[in-house]
């Protein structure tokens, strides 16, 4: 029996933050129709639609609300589909002899507020159907995902599941090139950033530094709200704490409910760091560019670490900062701005990794 009201749903799989999760299955007794859909749900809304939709936009044709465009929540939808290669202009309507037969493998993932559907189905005959829908402004919240609708007519499902990463090609110039350009101060250069709990951003390129003084250096920002400030030195200092000069091995911001520990690691090779560590970080500055890249880590629900790495052909020098709730009983946001800064110093940033 394949009617709707005994359909159990199949793969049900929790998913959270930047998921992926890929389902195979064969269609070999209800060819003339595809029969299965992907559904989510947060616990309280439902997104569901069919894994394919005869008609022109390869979107819906009135059923479910996965990849409806809602002007109230940001949620827009584009599609695209081939058959072989060449591009499609509509998928074979439902009742088609055999257009829906055949193996079909369903990938599904989530990075922050995307998601994209790429169903690839390849039919009996070796054509190969390929239909691809990405949603912007979709919920970042834990959700569960499984294969339902009409399912009962389905055969032999598997299922995978991973996270994913998503890479941005910056190719930013931050500062002048001939390191003349002063502290960012509450202005960083750029501030189109963002980070949201169970995310680890990572930012890349090469600085360079005029070596005025060891907080000569490209700067990494954090905050909420609009106005940014809170930025962290490389050595071991944080810049808009509310401790001022008064910090010590932590600092904090009650305004954001942040406690920040300072970790300092210093120079790998160790002998590096020398009798005086700061004198080391100056003179490596001044030795010419190097690799520069800012990891903001969120993997632990409770802690965002925010670490620094300069890298020399001779040397790395590494800085972390950890921020806690500064209240124990107010957790952090969920999500946060994030932006680059630099005092006396040049940074190309070549790309943004969000995993």
């Amino acid at each position: 029996d394949a009617s709707w009201d005994v359909n159990i749903p199949s793969g049900v799989t929790e998913v959270t933050d930047n998921f992926a999760i890929r389902y195979e299955w064969d269609n070999t007794r209800d060819t003339s129709w595809w029969d299965a859909w992907i559904e989510i749900t947060d616990g309280t809304e439902w997104y569901t639609a069919p894994v394919l939709e005869p008609n022109a936009t390869m979107l819906l044709n009135g059923w479910g609300n996965l990849y409806l465009t809602n002007e109230e929540t940001g949620i827009t939808t584009t599609a695209t589909a081939t058959l072989n290669g060449s591009p499609l202009t509509e998928i074979p309507a439902g009742g088609t002899p055999d257009a829906f037969g055949g193996h079909y493998v369903v990938t599904v993932y989530r990075v922050a507020s995307t998601l994209v559907m790429e169903v690839v189905l390849t039919r009996p005959n070796g054509d190969v159907l390929v239909a691809t829908r990405t949603t912007t402004g979709f919920p970042t919240t834990d959700m569960t995902i499984h294969v339902g609708g009409n399912a009962s007519w389905i055969d032999n499902i598997t299922k995978a599941t991973g996270t994913m990463s998503l890479k941005t090609d910056l190719g930013l110039d931050l500062g002048e090139k001939d390191n003349s350009t002063g502290y960012t101060d509450t202005t960083p250069l750029w501030a189109d950033g963002t980070i949201s709990k169970g995310q680890t951003v990572v930012l890349t390129g090469t600085a360079t530094s005029g070596g005025a003084g060891v907080w000569s250096a490209p700067l990494p920002y954090i905050w909420t709200g609009d106005s940014p400030s809170l930025n962290f030195r490389p050595d071991n200092w944080i810049n808009y704490c509310d401790e001022g000069n008064d910090q010590g091995a932590t600092g904090s911001v009650k305004a954001m409910n942040f406690s920040i520990a300072k970790v300092w690691k210093g120079f790998t090779p160790e002998a590096v760091n020398g009798a005086n560590w700061v004198d080391s970080l100056v003179n490596q500055y001044k030795s010419g560019e190097f690799e520069c890249t800012f990891i903001y880590d969120w993997s632990d629900a409770d802690m965002i670490s925010i670490q620094i790495s300069f890298v020399w052909e001779n040397a790395t020098f590494n800085q972390e900062y950890q921020i806690t709730a500064l209240d124990e009983n107010t957790p952090l946001l969920d999500t946060y701005s994030l932006g680059l800064g630099t005092d006396g110093a040049y940074f190309h940033v070549d790309s943004m990794e969000i995993r």
